[in-house]
């Protein structure tokens, strides 16, 4: 019997990698997050650094799991935004869709205890019935994952109640797959989480380094922690991550400072006869072993100043600069003229976590004079406000140094500019509503043109300094 069960083979498992997770592209970070602080209401904004669409998860004072859809934040690429409703666990998860597939699992730290399944969050799901082997208990449907600071949790729930190992000679794998994200080569080097049958001296559940289609190589690299929860069908497995970390072909290409791991999940029946049959498998997405933590700091308030008004007599534009020492965001950032109605500000030069952001207005009608503006933001749910008064005599208007002129405004292909007071190393930039930076340059001299070719129709801002006038493509 020993000789026989020698023989057993994972070849289908290199050919599952190499069609799935192994082609993976680099994925976004998913490595910062910007917080609003706690709300009046007990919840929270945050903000992460993906572009495509995704979903939070946390945990409420139940210690119940819950998702909310990201949105996009001002248009700017690479954040997403959402709001969570009253979080108590002070970590993070995040999963980011489309064609780059990423989650970042929620993190527990051992001290907190009470790491089960029941909050772990979601990875993949799998369809109803889509096994090879007509066994249910075989039938994946839905992966979870955590991570603390030693250990791994990987859950497989299945179409039953229940993981049996073995019926007769015949007997039944369960593995939680890891792998390198980028491995380009045919037969990448597999990591496995392998709940199975325990044979002496030939087999048990553990974590295994696979190198090859038989059992001489697979190899155990550390014991793995088992429970089932038979009334929904879960196993949760873990491993100590020393174990992976370890290995000198683990270590090969993980990145402590961007822990990304490419995982999968597989189910196997194998037996005497027929060898190793793969039963069912998951599409694979990577992880990112990133704790993100959600900081409710809301020592100090936020900050407007720096007002810039342009104003000659009919129309005005406003300047201002936030900031915020606990870094909250900035939200509903308005501004009204003598107490009319609220006008929006867009970020100029959003980019996430840095402050601080200057917030520009487009171009308002005046009638006439004006005294005061007030700008309001919403920060961590309260509102603050600060006016600013106009110290301009009624025949004067506030000033604009360096002046700048564009022409034609509307313009279709070619915009031309003239700044009055040229400023060595001091740039142009084209901004658009929502104030993302679209182009910037350095003007050769005091006039110059710039091609608009590639510009969609719509309004944009050009910027030089402190001076900056809205026109309109064609």
């Amino acid at each position: 019997m020993l000789a026989k069960l020698n023989i057993w083979s994972f070849a289908l498992l290199p050919a599952l990698l190499c069609c799935g997770i192994a082609t993976s592209l680099k994925a976004q970070d998913l490595t910062q997050i910007y917080c609003s602080g706690l709300n009046p209401d007990q919840s929270v904004d945050v903000l992460i650094n993906s572009s495509a669409s995704g979903e939070f998860f946390w945990l409420d004072a139940a210690n119940t799991i819950h998702t909310c859809i990201s949105a996009g934040y001002w248009d700017a690429a690479g954040w997403q935004y959402g709001t969570l409703a009253a979080p108590q666990h002070p970590w993070l998860g995040f999963r980011r869709g489309g064609t780059e597939p990423l989650a970042n699992p929620i993190y527990f730290p051992e001290a907190g205890g009470n790491i089960v399944h029941t909050r772990f969050s979601p990875l993949e799901t799998d369809p109803l019935g889509d096994h090879a082997v007509g066994a249910s208990y075989l039938d994946i449907l839905e992966t979870k994952i955590a991570f603390s600071e030693s250990k791994l949790y990987f859950t497989i729930k299945n179409n039953d109640s229940s993981f049996p190992v073995s019926s007769g000679i015949t007997f039944f794998s369960y593995m939680g797959i890891l792998v390198d994200p980028d491995a380009s080569v045919p037969d990448p080097i597999v990591f496995g989480l392998m709940y199975t049958v325990d044979v002496a001296g030939i087999i048990a559940p553990g974590l295994y380094k696979i190198t090859g289609t038989a059992t001489s190589d697979l190899i155990l690299l550390g014991e793995i922690e088992t429970s089932i929860d038979a009334p929904n069908g879960i196993l949760t497995m873990s491993c100590d991550l020393a174990d992976l970390t370890n290995d000198p072909d683990f270590s090969a290409w993980f990145d402590p400072n961007y822990p990304r791991i490419g995982t999968a999940a597989m189910t196997s029946r194998i037996s005497l006869t027929e060898g190793n049959v793969t039963s069912d498998t998951t599409a694979g997405i990577d992880v990112l072993l990133k704790p993100q933590l959600i900081t409710l700091a809301n020592a100090a308030a936020p900050q407007i100043t720096d007002p810039h008004v342009v104003w000659n007599g009919s129309v005005l534009s406003l300047t201002v600069t936030y900031s915020d020492a606990d870094q909250n965001i900035a939200q509903n950032c308005q501004f009204r003229i003598d107490g009319g109605s609220a006008l929006p500000l867009f970020p100029a030069n959003f980019t996430g976590f840095a402050q601080p952001v200057d917030y520009v207005s487009q171009p308002v009608p005046v009638s006439g004079t004006w005294n005061t503006l007030q700008v309001s933001v919403v920060n961590a749910g309260q509102v603050y406000t600060f006016d600013f008064n106009n110290t301009a005599t009624s025949d004067e208007s506030a000033p604009s140094l360096p002046a700048l002129e564009i022409q034609p405004n509307p313009a279709r292909n070619v915009l031309y500019y003239n700044i009055r007071e040229h400023k060595a190393g001091m740039k142009l930039g084209i901004f658009n509503l929502r104030g993302q930076l679209l182009l910037e340059q350095l003007p050769p001299l005091h006039a110059g043109q710039i091609d608009l070719g590639d510009f969609p129709a719509g309004k944009y801002l050009l910027r030089y300094g402190s001076a900056q006038l809205w026109f309109t493509k064609k």
